[in-house]
């Protein structure tokens, strides 16, 4: 984008914003005009509906009230359809109507109204209003009991005197209320409705609202009843709302509520915003076309002499003698004089470094030959040096066996006092397992001496019991020939003396396999007693063995442990002349790559003398391009 172009869109952008601006708080005053001219409207035009609808409703209470003195004064029924019948109540109410406490049956001044027959006037709402109100009352609007038309009612007691004999009111149509609201339309942005003090609607321009609560109106929300405008927001619409109460109005507390659209009351506001934006986009547009022509007059012209200039001096081969024109006195000639400055220092600078490139020419030969040289000495010694590394490596390699193979011996070494250690450790304990065999082979025989000496008392015990059961059953046979000598008297001891005989003869019996059990207890305990001594002899020689082999297998440790340290000795001998070796062949490594990397940069130093020579010579080609003198 050309400087012209640049400098007329800058401007156009500030001039853009600055109109913005403007318009925006233009836009802010008259809405806020605006808002508050209406909240004004909305507060006197509810001032006037109130005292309106006040003035008229009090007007109909003091007829009423009126009509309750009169008929106070001097009560009868043909006083009261006096009163019910004057023309001017006729005109002023829709119906008057009454009923006496002592029948509650209908009176009015329309013979043609004709209630249902069960039509109650004690039972109708009105009624207890008018006989709670101290003076005259209005009741809540209500369905017409005969039309089913909403109305409300101006009620009063009749009385006798001061004394409650009924009570009686006139019928007003809210149509007439209606009107009157209806007259506030605020230029079509709003409406105006009647509604009492708790908050049900008591004439709306929507009839099927009345009688309803004001929150039906907003969405189920009730606004607070004061004089203040307020925001409700229903169904996605800004609503401005405000309250004002009849004050003048005797016997109820109703209020003249406003509603305003306020989408309609700041169309206004809004028009004149579109007006002021459509206002400045025409204003930049201007502006940029009127300041794009000024801009390609006062700077389109200098710079194209500039330009035409500096093509010139381009176009000159690099001839640095020629100068730009700086005639002007402007802004541009001083551009120009500073850049024929510049030319001058240019041609002052590249003829020196014409001349700096010449020795650097000649130093760059120079050192081209000397790292020459010096490569090809480096890479005499890189070979020297791979010899030398090439021995050394393979005397450590034959070091590095040696400690192999030492390492080897040793281990075995190792492994044999541990395996002659294990196996001495195993006779020993082969040994005392031996003895403790022995020992307990020494307690068993005495142990069985001591059970055949038992076997041999118990033996002598069963010959006594032997003898007691022989003595028992000839006892028992006496007693038997007794009792069979002694007859029927004697039958008794003779079961009891065969029972006793042939226990006798059982014990008997049993003696006689305990001695033959024992018999063969004392044989068994006889042999395994030899088995034993046998045993003993056998431990004995077996523990004379082990000790043998022991004394044999320590022997031997003690010889390998002589050759495992001899081992050692000699493994750490070689181990140091390996670590000698390897040191020797990370110094001989250490030196070759100092040497490989003495070649390469001796390599590198001739490449970099080669290219500055190329750069040199390339450079002296380039300034000679420029034309100096």
């Amino acid at each position: 984008m050309k400087i012209a172009h640049k400098a007329g869109l800058i401007s156009a952008l500030v001039l853009a914003a600055t109109l913005s601006t403007l318009s925006w708080l233009q836009y802010l005053s008259v809405a806020d005009s605006i808002r508050t001219g209406k909240e004004q409207e909305v507060v006197q035009s509810s001032q006037v509906l109130a005292g309106q609808i006040a003035n008229w409703l009090n007007g109909k209470l003091s007829q009423i009230q009126l009509m309750s003195e009169t008929i106070d004064s001097n009560f009868s029924g043909e006083r009261i359809l006096e009163v019910f019948q004057r023309p001017m109540l006729k005109n002023e109410f829709k119906l008057v109507f009454g009923g006496l406490d002592s029948d509650g049956k209908k009176i009015s001044n329309d013979p043609s109204w004709n209630p249902p027959p069960t039509w109650d006037a004690r039972k109708r709402p009105w009624y207890p209003v008018a006989k709670a109100a101290a003076g005259v009352g209005l009741t809540d609007p209500y369905p017409d009991a005969a039309s089913g038309e909403i109305l409300i009612s101006v009620v009063a007691k009749l009385t006798d005197k001061g004394a409650f004999k009924g009570a009686f009111g006139g019928d007003l149509s809210l149509k007439t209320v209606s009107e009157a609201l209806n007259t506030a339309t605020f230029n079509g942005a709003g409406y105006a409705f009647l509604l009492s003090a708790d908050g049900k609607i008591i004439s709306h321009p929507d009839a099927k609202l009345n009688g309803k609560s004001i929150a039906d109106l907003f969405g189920g929300t009730a606004p607070a009843l004061d004089d203040k405008v307020q925001e409700v927001v229903v169904d996605g619409h800004r609503l401005m709302v405000a309250f004002h109460p009849l004050e003048k109005l005797q016997a109820a507390k109703w209020l003249v509520g406003v509603v305003l659209d306020e989408d309609k009351v700041m169309a206004e506001a809004r028009q004149i915003g579109w007006r002021g934006l459509w206002g400045a986009v025409i204003g930049v547009v201007l502006s940029m076309a009127i300041l794009s022509s000024l801009m390609q007059q006062i700077l389109r012209r200098p710079l194209q002499q500039l330009k035409h200039s500096l093509t010139e001096l381009n176009s000159g081969n690099g001839d640095l003698t020629r100068r730009v024109d700086e005639s002007s006195s402007d802004e541009f000639g001083e551009v120009a004089r500073e850049l024929n400055r510049f030319i001058a220092y240019l041609q002052r600078l590249i003829g020196d470094i014409r001349q700096i490139s010449t020795r650097v020419s000649l130093g760059a030969e120079q050192s081209a030959g000397e790292a020459r040289q010096s490569s090809g000495e480096a890479s005499r010694l890189q070979q020297e040096l791979e010899q030398l590394v090439t021995a050394i490596r393979q005397m450590a390699e034959a070091a590095g066996e040696m400690t192999s193979n030492a390492g080897a011996v040793a281990e075995a070494a190792r492994l044999a006092h541990e395996e002659t250690g294990s196996r001495v450790a195993l006779v020993t304990q082969s040994s005392q397992a031996i003895r403790r065999l022995a020992d307990t082979l020494d307690e068993t025989s005495h142990s069985m001496n001591e059970l055949a000496e038992f076997s041999k008392n118990i033996e002598s015990i069963v010959r006594v019991i032997t003898g007691v059961a022989e003595q028992t059953n000839l006892l028992a046979l006496n007693a038997a020939i007794e009792a069979a000598r002694a007859g029927e008297m004697g039958r008794g001891f003779a079961v009891v003396a065969d029972e006793v005989r042939k226990l006798a003869s059982q014990t008997q019996q049993a003696t006689q396999e305990i001695r033959t059990m024992i018999e063969q207890l004392q044989r068994g305990v006889g042999e395994a007693r030899q088995k034993m001594d046998e045993s003993r002899e056998r431990a004995s020689s077996t523990v004379k063995d082990a000790e043998q082999i022991s004394d044999m297998l320590l022997r031997i440790q003690d010889v390998i442990s002589d050759i495992n340290a001899k081992n050692g000795e000699i493994a750490g001998a070689v181990d140091r002349q390996s670590r000698m070796t390897q040191e020797i062949n990370d110094s001989a490594g250490n030196i070759q790559h100092i040497g490989q990397r003495v070649s390469d940069a001796a390599q590198v130093q001739l490449q970099h003398c080669n290219d500055t020579a190329t750069d040199v010579a390339e450079q002296d080609k380039m300034i000679g391009r420029f034309r100096l003198e």
